[in-house]
Formats: C-alpha cells, sequence, structure tokens
C-alpha cells in the first residue's frame, strides 16, 4: 500500500469516528446521563462528507428496492402498533425495542444495492471501535473494577466490528494490520471476559483465510501465511502475558479460562451453559403463542431475548414467516457461496461475507446485541444487505466506476 498523506489522514478519520461513534467508550457516558444512545450524530460526520455519494446509492436503492422498503415500513409500524398494544401501552420501550430492525432495514436496503466501503476503510472504522472498547476496559483499572478486585463487572465487545477488522486484515493479506489485530483482539478478549468473542475470532480466521485464498498469488499467500504466523505468535504471548500477570480478577479468569475449557471438554455444568440449552424450551413452551406476530418485544440488555434472539424475532414475526425468512436466507446464502466458488465476486470486500453467514447463525442462537446495540446493527445491516444482494450486483459495479483498489470508496 503506497503512502498517500490523504489517504491515510482518512483512515485516521475513520479510526477516530469508529472509536467514539462505533464502540461503547462514549456510547456509555451518553446512556448514563440521557438514558438514550444518540449513535446517529455521532455518525454525522460520515454521512456529511460522503454524502453525494451516499445520495447517490440511496437513490439506486430506492429504485431497485423502493416496493419492498415500503412494504417493509408499513410491516415495521404494525408490529410497533401490536408492540405497543400487548406491552400495556409502553409505547418508549416498544420503540426502544425496534430501533435495531429499523437500523437493519434501512440500512441492509442500502448495502443491497451497493457495495460495502473499502477494506482499509473498514479496518479503520472497525479497529476505532475494537479501541474505543478496549480504551472502556482500560479505564476501570483505574477505579479497580477489572483490575486487582473480586468485581463481576464485566466488559462486552462490539462483536461485529471484532469480526469485520479480523477478517479485512486477512483479506488485506497485510502482516502488520493482523498483528495489530492480534493484539488488540486477545487483550478484549481476556480483559472483557466474554467467550463469545472467541468463536468470533474463530469464524472470521477460518473464512478470512478461505476468502483470501481464491485468486491469491505466490507472494500473497506467504505474506498470508507469515501474517497469521506473527498474529498468532502475537496474540500467544499477549494471552500468557495476561493471564500470568496477576492482574486478572478471579472472576475474569473463570470466565474466559474455566468455562471456555470446561465447554470444549463437554462439561455444560462446569461452563454454566446449562441455562442457555434450558432457553430453547422458552421456544418450545410459547410456540403456540408465536404462530402469530406479537408486535415488538420491550426489552433490555439482558434477559432471554439477548441470550437466544433467536426467539425475539419468532415472538416479534411469528414463526411460519421466520421460517420462511430462513429458508430465503439459506437460498441467498448458496447462491452467494456459488458466487464466490465461481470467482466471479466483483468486490473484494464482499469475501467477508463468507464468514457472515456463519456469524449470523450463532447470533441467533447465542448474542441478541446486534438488534439493539445501535452500531451493532448497521455493521449487521450492511453485511446482510450484502448477502441477500442480487447476484447481478454481487458480479458488477451497480452505478459506480471503476477504480483502483486501493483508493476507490475511501
Amino acid at each position: 500500500m503506497k503512502f498517500d498523506i490523504k489517504e491515510w489522514i482518512g483512515y485516521l478519520f475513520y479510526l477516530v469516528i469508529g472509536f467514539f461513534a462505533a464502540s461503547s467508550f462514549l456510547n456509555s457516558y451518553i446512556v448514563n446521563i440521557t438514558s438514550f444512545s444518540f449513535v446517529e450524530f455521532l455518525f454525522l460526520p460520515v454521512l456529511y462528507l460522503r454524502r453525494k455519494e451516499i445520495r447517490r446509492g440511496c437513490s439506486i436503492a430506492i429504485r431497485k428496492d423502493g416496493g419492498l422498503l415500503f412494504i417493509s415500513l408499513i410491516v415495521l409500524v404494525a408490529l410497533v402498533a401490536v408492540g405497543g398494544v400487548t406491552s400495556d401501552g409502553n409505547v418508549r420501550g416498544v420503540l426502544g425495542g425496534s430501533r435495531g430492525y429499523v437500523y437493519i432495514l434501512f440500512v441492509g436496503i442500502y448495502f443491497r444495492s451497493n457495495p460495502l466501503p473499502g477494506l482499509y476503510v473498514l479496518y479503520a472504522l472497525t479497529l476505532g471501535a475494537l479501541l474505543g472498547d478496549l480504551a472502556l476496559m482500560l479505564k476501570g483499572t483505574f477505579y479497580g473494577e477489572v483490575f486487582r478486585t473480586a468485581s463481576d463487572d464485566v466488559y462486552k465487545t462490539n462483536l461485529m466490528a471484532l469480526y469485520l477488522c479480523v477478517s479485512a486484515s486477512i483479506l488485506s493479506r497485510r502482516v502488520l494490520l493482523m498483528l495489530i489485530v492480534g493484539a488488540v483482539s486477545v487483550i478484549i478478549t481476556v480483559v472483557g471476559a466474554f467467550r463469545i468473542n472467541i468463536a468470533v475470532m474463530m469464524i472470521a480466521i477460518l473464512f478470512g483465510v478461505l476468502s483470501s485464498l481464491k485468486k491469491v498469488s505466490v507472494g500473497g499467500f506467504f505474506s498470508l501465511l507469515i501474517g497469521l504466523a506473527l498474529a498468532s505468535a502475537v496474540g500467544f504471548y499477549t494471552l500468557g502475558g495476561l493471564l500470568n500477570s496477576g492482574l486478572l480478577s478471579k472472576f475474569g479468569i473463570f470466565r474466559i479460562v474455566d468455562r471456555t475449557v470446561a465447554l470444549f471438554s463437554g462439561d455444560f455444568y462446569a461452563s454454566q451453559d446449562m441455562s442457555r440449552l434450558h432457553a430453547f424450551y422458552y421456544i418450545v413452551d410459547d410456540a403456540v403463542n408465536c404462530m402469530i406476530p406479537r408486535g415488538m418485544a420491550v426489552k433490555n440488555t439482558g434477559g432471554i431475548f439477548n441470550d437466544l434472539p433467536l426467539y425475539e424475532v419468532f415472538y416479534v414475526f411469528s414463526i411460519p414467516l421466520v421460517v420462511l425468512l430462513i429458508i430465503f436466507a439459506l437460498y441467498k446464502t448458496c447462491s452467494f457461496y456459488k458466487c464466490w466458488l465461481w470467482g466471479q465476486l466483483a468486490n473484494q470486500e464482499d469475501g467477508l461475507i463468507l464468514g457472515f453467514s456463519v456469524l449470523a447463525i450463532l447470533f441467533l442462537l447465542a448474542n441478541g446485541r446486534f438488534l439493539y446495540i445501535p452500531y451493532e446493527s448497521i455493521f449487521y445491516a450492511m453485511c446482510i444487505g450484502r448477502l441477500f444482494a442480487s447476484g447481478e450486483n454481487l458480479r458488477s459495479y451497480q452505478g459506480r466506476p471503476q477504480m483502483n483498489r486501493h483508493h476507490r470508496r475511501y
């Protein structure tokens, strides 16, 4: 990647936007003060600077999917109305619960007809998000919230940013990018003490490698191997250093080490995952009531809807409709894989969707943050939009000029 001062300033800009707009660092303070997340305002600088491109993309999306957008909006309004009735008039809770769906609808339809941002832009944006989450975690050390304490506080990661950042570094085949995200990912996982980070990283690495091997040159192949080897070494020594430092709380070590080992050993009681398995009984017990849509649900950042979001989408949309959507999603996934296998993907960035198709299943079964954390909903919507894109769109640029790989969509 040749050095271009304007280009690197741009990447720094996206890094800063990711740090403040797509992480919990600033959003946590905003929510504590206002009880509401104003993530839209934090993304305004991007919307303003890219206004011409976004306006053109919106025109393309409306021309192609205006009817779908209109019908979907009517359905969403109806679900909000039903939710307001079934929640005994808790309108604010219903509107809050519907926010993620609105982002997924609008952003998803936009990217269904428009390509993702450039690979390095995505890397900078998501790395900024991870650094923002890490900054909040490390800030806790000054107050004894994480280190040298028996506190049960844990810190969550922007999982979509984690997946996209790891995958983008592998697709770029840039050793330095892999080294940076390798170290940051391990630190965030250990300090934050969330095991799902491990699963997300494994999916990102596996499918990132598969996608990057398509049409790879000999030099690119060796760069990929060197980058993965060095990133693994850095991650391993970072992990060992943290675990042996004596800084982590016993609770954190229990969550990230003991429970992970127990899970891989098949001991679901020791790993404390029986509650997750029992959560599926909610679907069985409530199956009759979920045969019709029950409207947008009132929820918070925890509970059954977060642990098993599949139950939430059954609750909101009904089991028959969700089953049809899943069948359609499987069809689109197969179509996407066919485009990839035949080497027909026009955009390098669409290689990120290969692993996302598996990640989406993991999220439906284990983590619902993408449905209620606005900035995660936006990243999720970008990927789901590309997964549902038409074969014609995946194979060619729609309304966009052909540009140099390192300078396009910047």
